[in-house]
């Protein structure tokens, strides 16, 4: 999915998820310094966060509910599902 356009909007993270992205990002960077220059792509949160759209979106059907908590539960039970083999 890399070099693909993307579109431009302003979203929202917690303070939390945008410090442990933050976190995460650094790690990769560290992680990753032995990679060529040539080799590397750019990691930002908004890496992560597009990520996280496509796990979403691939778990789309099985989403319900009326808040973020219900949808984050939806989401956890659809991937734990796939995982052991269920359907969705």
């Amino acid at each position: 999915m890399t070099d693909q356009p993307t579109t431009r909007f302003e979203g929202q993270l917690y303070p939390r998820q945008y410090q442990q992205a933050t976190e995460v990002i650094t790690r990769l960077k560290v992680e990753n310094r032995q990679t060529p220059s040539s080799e590397r792509r750019r990691m930002t949160v908004n890496t992560l966060v597009r990520i996280g759209m496509t796990i979403v979106l691939e778990h789309r059907s099985a989403l319900h509910g009326n808040n973020e908590a219900e949808l984050l539960q939806a989401l956890r039970a659809s991937i734990a599902r796939r995982q052991t083999g269920g359907t969705e």
